[in-house]
């Protein structure tokens, strides 16, 4: 439980990274005891499962392919936030008839979490491509839903699953810092009538309840078949909405929008125009390279405000660019000698230890002063707290410390490189 907070906070970082509009509408109303089965929309592989696991008040496990566990970092924050690998078909490579043994040990530990009132989160699309629209719901939301409560009513008759639909709602998912706004759907329960209609029809009755979770999960998410539509239907629903809505009133409108669209007639002159406008409005926020939420409409904006917030935000670079650059110095002459030994030298070991310290001495502090920039536009509208500035402070006197306590070890490491590739020499 401490390990997967931790993980947390970090997943916290990453969506601040990621998502510009931090406004996100956070569940209010949710059991507290008992198990709950999370079902998401998946637009975004890298940003979904951060904001379903920071953002949902509790512990949920996700579902995620096997693929993705082979990958040593993506297992140890998958490990970290307690995640459940399951094989598919393609991945495995294995006919549809055995892939009922592989998942079993998966399905198993599901029930489990189930069992112990744990939360389980699913993508029920399958997969997540960069599209506006819904892909068509997997059966396995279904299959594991049915399976968990026939589990646990074997046990415990009283107790049963709860089911929460979740939409997340990119202004833009192909966009860094794009604004996000997560819709939570009521909270829903299978009743024992359907669980006895699956007892005696389990295929169909499976496939009844994906069609009926993909037409709820259509009402918080704006489905658009394409991304010219979605651009339009984005477009009016930002020029119409009020900087107080909600996420789920904002998504509301965005599929309002989307209805009265698709019964246009498209060859009116006027709908016409309205289209040559809308996309007019997003090829200039593209050439400006802007987004519509960073617009502000309506506002008298005091220009002494935003002039002192950008000189902020230039003193704040300053301050890493002037504390960083010591350590930039000092390291260059290590970084030549490094590359020197590694073109010398014919063993892998001394190539490998001359390029890290190539990446850890030039690239590693031109990364640090590129994450300061973008530190600088993220926390923007805090520059006036004076405990920011404590932290500016620290961290960039952290950087130079570093960077003086590191020249010995580096130059240790260097000289091991030219001991080692003298002896290459004298060996060959």
């Amino acid at each position: 439980m401490i390990l997967y907070r931790l993980f947390n906070l970090f997943l916290g970082y990453i969506k601040l990274l990621f998502s510009h509009n931090r406004n996100i509408w956070i569940l209010q109303t949710y059991p507290q005891k008992g198990s709950i089965f999370f079902s998401a929309t998946h637009p975004n592989s890298l940003i979904d499962p951060v904001l379903v696991s920071f953002k949902t008040p509790r512990l949920v496990r996700l579902i995620g392919k096997y693929s993705l566990f082979k990958m040593p970092f993506i297992r140890t924050i998958a490990r970290g936030i307690q995640a459940v690998p399951i094989k598919r078909a393609q991945d495995s490579g294995l006919d549809p008839s055995q892939m009922q043994k592989v998942n079993d040990q998966a399905f198993g530990e599901m029930y489990k979490a189930f069992n112990k009132g744990q939360c389980i989160g699913i993508w029920p699309e399958g997969a997540s491509i960069i599209k506006p629209g819904l892909l068509p719901f997997r059966t396995g939301i279904a299959r594991i839903l049915f399976g968990g409560i026939n589990d646990i009513k074997k046990k415990h008759p009283e107790k049963s699953i709860s089911v929460i639909l979740i939409g997340i709602n990119y202004t833009s998912s192909r966009k860094y810092q794009s604004s996000i706004f997560l819709v939570y759907g009521p909270v829903m329960e299978v009743s024992d009538e359907v669980l006895e209609m699956w007892r005696k029809e389990p295929r169909t009755t499976v496939k009844k309840l994906t069609l009926f979770f993909e037409k709820c999960t259509s009402r918080l998410f704006l489905n658009c078949p394409d991304w010219e539509t979605f651009d339009i239907v984005s477009t009016t629903q930002m020029c119409l909405s009020d900087k107080n809505y909600s996420p789920r009133k904002f998504t509301e409108l965005g599929i309002k929008v989307y209805e009265c669209f698709k019964r246009f007639n498209k060859e009116d002159e006027d709908c016409k125009k309205y289209i040559e406008v809308s996309q007019k409005y997003s090829q200039n926020l593209k050439k400006s390279k802007i987004q519509d939420s960073e617009i502000i409409k309506n506002t008298n904006y005091s220009v002494f405000f935003g002039s002192l917030k950008i000189f902020f935000s230039i003193i704040f670079v300053i301050i890493y660019f002037v504390f960083a650059l010591p350590g930039l110095v000092l390291n260059f002459p290590l970084v030549i000698h490094a590359i020197r030994t590694g073109l010398k030298s014919y063993k892998k070991p001394e190539n490998c230890a001359s390029s890290r310290l190539l990446f850890f001495s030039i690239i590693g502090f031109c990364l640090d002063i590129i994450y300061s920039s973008i530190i600088a536009k993220i926390f923007g509208g805090i520059y006036f707290l004076p405990a920011f500035w404590v932290f500016a402070l620290g961290h960039a006197t952290s950087l130079f410390v570093n960077s003086i306590i590191g020249l010995s070890r580096k130059i240790r490491s260097t000289a091991k490189i030219l001991k080692k590739s003298e002896k290459s020499k004298r060996n060959s």
